[in-house]
């Protein structure tokens, strides 16, 4: 069976789309494929000035590209009500909500909000944008919602008794717990979606390991020797292209852990 590609995606004029992270890495490739087959793309992005430069290269292959800038801090959560504010009134319907921005292996630190960081920028503020827009969501036929997750959560279990690493710390243990949560959240929702009989959606991705400004961004952050030589050294060996991640063609199974089959079970 021939695998899924970008060429497969119909045409898409007058669907609204919203990406976050759109200025790189696979935010900006997923911005790239949904524009140039006329979809409306919402790139909602933490520095305005990035994203002009993203929206002038993709204009550079697609003059005709429909694109918006605003501007989305995940590490705040007034930040995530404004966009979700402006996006109610400036728009009646969205088709396409990607939860596709993070951050990796971070230092701890903490959101504006208090949160830790990773689990705040993550998690909880792409859990607060969906809720804040599922009004347009559930009022446009078909739509879905697209999460990002990874193989990566792994390396961290869900601590519902710490889920601020207050009493404990690492750095690829809180960014595994992230990502293990994000696709808590996918299934939980589409759970809830079937339940009421709506039609939109709630969808995982994993898109490997691929070769994107996240692991730069991340041993910045970090200073260490092994991650650099990591992403440095064996990244482009081993990695794929951030267009390859961008498209990712295998589905996620259920995590196999307790707490999770017993969150996403069937109520009663």
């Amino acid at each position: 069976m021939n695998k899924w590609t970008t060429k497969d995606i119909p045409d898409l004029h007058g669907r609204v789309a919203l990406v976050t992270g759109a200025n790189s890495g696979l935010g900006l490739e997923t911005t790239r494929a949904l524009a140039a087959r006329g979809a409306q793309v919402i790139m909602a992005c933490r520095s305005l000035d990035k994203a002009r430069e993203a929206e002038a290269e993709i204009k550079q292959t697609a003059p005709d590209a429909a694109v918006t800038l605003v501007q989305l801090n995940l590490a705040s959560l007034a930040s995530v009500r404004d966009l979700a504010a402006t996006m109610q009134h400036t728009h009646d319907r969205l088709d396409l909500l990607f939860n596709n921005a993070g951050i990796m292996a971070f230092p701890r630190s903490e959101t504006k909000d208090g949160f830790e960081l990773q689990f705040g920028t993550n998690h909880l503020a792409h859990f607060a944008l969906t809720g804040e827009l599922l009004p347009l969501l559930l009022a446009t036929p078909h739509s879905r919602v697209v999460t990002t997750t990874s193989l990566a959560r792994t390396m961290g279990q869900v601590l519902f008794d710490d889920l601020n690493r207050i009493r404990s710390y690492g750095r690829w243990e809180a960014y595994g717990q992230s990502k293990r949560a994000n696709l808590f959240f996918s299934f939980e929702l589409q759970r809830r979606f079937a339940r009421v009989g709506a039609s939109t959606i709630s969808v995982a991705a994993h898109p490997g390991w691929a070769n994107t400004r996240l692991q730069s961004a991340s041993v910045a952050a970090s200073g260490s020797l092994g991650d650099r030589v990591a992403m440095t050294v064996m990244g482009p060996l081993l990695g794929q292209s951030q267009q390859m991640g961008r498209s990712p063609n295998s589905m996620l199974e259920p995590p196999r852990i307790s707490m999770a089959e017993k969150w996403l079970a069937p109520a009663a």
